[in-house]
Order: C-alpha cells, then structure tokens, then sequence
C-alpha cells in the first residue's frame, strides 16, 4: 500500500517561522499554520516556496508514548545560510529578513527517510513507525521530524502531495 523510503542525507539548514508547544491532545496545528501562512511572504531570502512543518519531540518520545505530552511544532520556510543572521540583534544591520514575531530555527543536519505520501490519511504514521521502522535497519535518531509541502498544499485535499521525513540511524 506504501512505496518504501528513500534513505538521504540532508545537510544542515536555516529557517524562519513560528512555533509553538502542543500536544496531540491538544494540536494546535490549524491555528499556528493560520497565523504562519499570511505571513510567509514576509521572510525574505528564501530557498523555495515550499513551507516545512516542524516537530521537535522531547527524548523519549516514542518510546514512552502518551498523547497528552507536548512537544513544540514549527511552520517554516527555508532561507538561504549566508543572507539572514541567526541573532535577533543583527537582523537589522542584515537589512531585516526576520519579520517581528517570528524567529530562526537552525536545523542540523543528517540521515532521514524520505516518505512521499498523497492525501491526508494519519495511518501512514501508523505504518512509519509501527511496521516500516521496526523491519528497517534503522532505528528513530533524536532530531526534527517534519514535512515538506508545496505550497499549494491543502490539508484535506485528497491529492494533496508531501514529504515526511523521519530521522533516523543505522540500528546497532
């Protein structure tokens, strides 16, 4: 039913964006990506058009899984390294590129694999970690999982095309 993963290596990257903390019980995501998305075209230097939503998962995450937990989740969009300054204090001597109520989150880099999935089905989350991760030679890294979508991309829309990238390392 779901095509296998590409493995990649993805090098380290600047982004600009909002977050904030939630839960699953508690997902906040309609009404952080309702503040982000009028605002986007505000975030000069950007890489692309695409936008990422972010997850930073505390240690333990998954292993000790309750859906009341928080965690933070970010809407982003990729600037380019050498054009926005990571300190609050010299965005204005950069000519700005950080507009007022958003900030700059550095990604680091490493492996990742790479799911392409269309619609809005949440089961392929089921299948990531409940079957893929567990057959695979990889186990989950401690890192961001995000997604990257056009965009045009709309939540509900059936057809609506994204990438899910989960880290992950060789199991031992």
């Amino acid at each position: 039913m779901y095509s296998p993963p590409r493995i990649e290596e993805r090098a380290p990257g600047r982004y600009i964006g909002m977050y904030m903390e939630m839960s699953l019980m508690e997902d906040q995501t309609g009404q952080l990506w309702r503040l982000f998305m009028p605002r986007r075209h505000e975030i000069q230097y950007r890489s692309n058009t695409d936008v990422v939503s972010l997850q930073l998962y505390p240690k333990g995450y998954f292993s000790e899984f309750d859906p009341s937990r928080a965690f933070v989740k970010w809407a982003l969009a990729e600037v380019g390294y050498g054009n926005v300054s990571a300190e609050k204090g010299e965005k204005e001597e950069r000519g700005g590129g950080i507009p007022e109520g958003m900030e700059v989150f550095e990604m680091q880099g490493g492996l990742y694999a790479v799911f392409a999935h269309r619609g809005s089905d949440p089961a392929i989350f089921d299948h990531i970690y409940g079957e893929w991760l567990v057959a695979s030679d990889f186990e989950l890294d401690d890192r961001p999982h995000f997604e990257v979508l056009d965009v045009q991309y709309r939540h509900s829309d059936p057809d609506a095309e994204e990438e899910i990238w989960i880290p992950v390392r060789v199991k031992f």
